[in-house]
Parts: C-alpha cells; sequence; structure tokens
C-alpha cells in the first residue's frame, strides 16, 4: 500500500454489562431526655461483581479495497470488598455545658479488575492481551 492511502476503520459494537450494586442501611435515633441524645447510621456497599464482555468487529479499507476484517473480543471483570460507612453523634448538656459530637468513618476497600483482550485476523497475525489489576 502507498503512504497516502485513504484508510477506513469501521467498527460495530455489540456487548453485554452485568452491573450489580448492593446497599443496606440501618440507623437509630435516641433521646435519652430533654438534655441528652444519640444515634448512629451505618451503611454497607457491594458490587460484588461486574463483567462485560464485548464484541467489535472491525473492517478495514486501504482506497476502499478491502485490507483486513478484525474479531475482537474485550472481556473484563471487577470484583471487591464492600465499603463502609458509620456516622455516630451525641448532642447535650452537661451543667452549662452544650455538646454536640459528630464523627464519620469511611473504608473504601481494594478492588481486582481483570481484562482479556483477543484480536483475530482474516489477513494478519492475531494477537491476546490479559491483564490483571489490584
Amino acid at each position: 500500500m502507498e503512504s497516502d492511502s485513504l484508510w477506513k476503520y469501521q467498527n460495530l459494537l455489540d456487548g453485554t454489562v452485568v452491573d450489580k450494586s448492593l446497599r443496606g442501611e440501618i440507623g437509630a435515633n435516641y433521646s435519652l431526655n430533654d438534655k441528652h441524645s444519640l444515634g448512629f447510621r451505618y451503611t454497607l456497599t457491594s458490587r460484588p461483581n461486574t463483567k462485560s464482555d464485548v464484541l467489535p468487529p472491525n473492517d478495514i479499507t486501504a482506497n476502499n479495497q478491502f485490507y483486513d476484517h478484525l474479531e475482537n473480543q474485550e472481556y473484563s471483570s471487577t470484583s471487591g470488598k464492600p465499603t463502609h460507612q458509620l456516622n455516630v453523634y451525641y448532642n447535650g448538656t452537661v451543667g452549662d455545658l452544650n455538646i454536640d459530637f459528630n464523627t464519620d468513618y469511611y473504608t473504601n476497600n481494594f478492588y481486582r479488575k481483570r481484562s482479556l483482550s483477543r484480536s483475530q485476523s482474516r489477513a494478519r497475525k492475531s494477537g491476546c492481551a490479559y491483564t490483571e489489576l489490584h
């Protein structure tokens, strides 16, 4: 092919993504009396497994002449531990002292992502790549 060829790359995308998200929340408020109240709220959020499977076939032409057809498959999976959020408060009066205490705790744990990408060419050499992130 000449260096001044007109290259066209046609990509059709067909894929499936499954993303599950779970969330649970519990809380309580309690008024001990007119001078003391306390409470908490706990939230648990989890995305146990997210999967995607994408199949983008590609046609490549140079100067409107067939050059190659690629069959690709891209798969990825992500999983991780749940995140935790906790809010605790106390509001009260001890003698002449007013107390307004509010604190938050948050954790965001690691996730693991795996990806696999395959490309099969009709006219050229095919390739495969695998990655895993922690």
